[in-house]
């Protein structure tokens, strides 16, 4: 990793943790939420309220916007939620234009040209995406390529090259709206077998909504999403608390999806856990979960939201084992979500945790499944899967250093169904 990079990364964190402080805590309403831990340019958050786009037209009183491209899925099409979507942006007087992503995992050259000819054919003034977090990922690439008209050619990314921002405005499908709050915009290119992740300031959109009845998955996904929230909520905890202190968000994210997992209902509650989720994902940098997730989902061809589920567990306990103060982290989590334990050590607490995490994980996916997959690949994938976890930029926010043969180590675990927990180095 290069050292101008890496001072980037020490500058933003350093600038992310002065913004934190300003505010002592959230606050929160159940339809409008403004975390003040963002900067100026912070997006309106609305939770289970897809009515509220006069707000857009309340930002641009001096220059009125007219005309959205609305981006999404091809799934989509001829979903009713798309329908409500499009009634309320014309109900609040703006025109509606449609344009369909083939995949929800790749985007290709060819249809980034064909969504910025789009835009520009069609006069729109902003953009609207609707969908998880890779059409919101296509969204900030498509406002980059409009103005820049650049392909992006490297991994990683840092530019502030456009001169005059499109509005954004980001509408989750998914529980998941984490990169509808941050600039980041990470996506695969299937052609050139690659993970690009493109930063720009200008990314942020202007409005999130994240409305419990456009979600649009079955009930079964629900709880895999909810219980990678779960893992997610712990790791960003982790993280924070390891390099910043302040882990409100994260902590109370973590006993709302626990609740929404003993209810398995749906509700504002939840959708204002996945919020909080997602500011305490922005500060925290992600981790290393996210990197190795990203590479098996990828080449697996599976759901990201299930290769989570299924990793994420293995990972935790990976990280503890590896430090002691983090397993100290694990005794606090446990009480946190409510997991009752036997032990009062910190091993013996950190254990029976991971091992409740990794049992609840095991009963939502087909665990089975996923491993003869895994075994079925080759050398060469097998590199591919640690050269992109290593190169993935979410990994930079592990409180420990990865390596590859921690890569290959955990891999090992998953596969062997075996856990590293149990031999603690103490």
């Amino acid at each position: 990793m290069s050292f101008p990079f890496l001072f980037k990364l020490k500058l933003f964190r350093k600038r992310q943790d002065r913004r934190w402080k300003r505010s002592k805590h959230f606050s929160y309403s159940k339809k409008t939420l403004a975390p003040s831990s963002f900067s100026q340019t912070q997006p309106e958050i609305f939770i289970n309220s897809i009515t509220q786009f006069e707000v857009i037209k309340k930002k641009f009183i001096h220059k009125p916007l007219q005309h959205c491209l609305l981006i999404t899925s091809n799934k989509y099409e001829h979903s009713q939620q798309l329908s409500t979507i499009k009634a309320n942006i014309e109900k609040a007087g703006f025109k509606v234009d449609f344009f369909y992503v083939d995949s929800e995992t790749n985007l290709s050259n060819i249809q980034l040209n064909e969504m910025a000819k789009k835009y520009e054919a069609t006069n729109c003034d902003f953009l609207v995406g609707y969908g998880n977090n890779f059409i919101f990922s296509c969204v900030k690439y498509c406002h980059y390529f409009i103005q820049t008209k650049k392909i992006i050619t490297k991994q990683i990314t840092f530019s502030n090259d456009i001169k005059k921002p499109i509005p954004l405005v980001f509408i989750g499908s998914t529980l998941n709206i984490n990169l509808s709050l941050n600039n980041l915009s990470i996506f695969y290119n299937q052609q050139e077998k690659n993970i690009y992740q493109l930063f720009c300031k200008f990314n942020i959109p202007i409005m999130v909504v994240a409305d419990c009845s456009l979600i649009q998955q079955p009930a079964s996904s629900n709880e895999i999403a909810i219980f990678s929230l779960l893992v997610e909520a712990i790791e960003t905890y982790i993280s924070v608390r390891h390099f910043f202190g302040d882990v409100s968000a994260a902590r109370k994210a973590m006993q709302i999806f626990v609740k929404t997992m003993q209810t398995k209902k749906i509700d504002d509650t939840t959708m204002i856990g996945s919020f909080l989720n997602a500011c305490a994902v922005h500060r925290s940098w992600l981790g290393f979960s996210h990197a190795i997730s990203f590479a098996i989902a990828n080449l697996l061809k599976q759901p990201y939201d299930t290769i989570v589920c299924w990793i994420y567990p293995y990972v935790l306990e990976y990280i503890a084992n590896k430090s002691t103060k983090i397993r100290s982290y694990f005794a606090l989590i446990a009480d946190i979500i409510g997991f009752e334990c036997l032990s009062l050590d910190d091993i013996s607490k950190t254990h029976e945790c991971l091992s409740k995490l990794i049992k609840m994980s095991d009963k939502l996916i087909d665990a089975s499944k996923l491993r003869s997959l895994m075994n079925g690949i080759n050398e060469h994938d097998l590199k591919k899967i640690v050269n992109m976890s290593m190169l993935n930029i979410l990994s930079l926010g592990s409180p420990i250093v990865f390596s590859k043969k921690d890569v290959l180590n955990i891999i090992h675990n998953v596969l062997n169904e075996k856990s590293s927990i149990i031999n603690f180095d103490n």
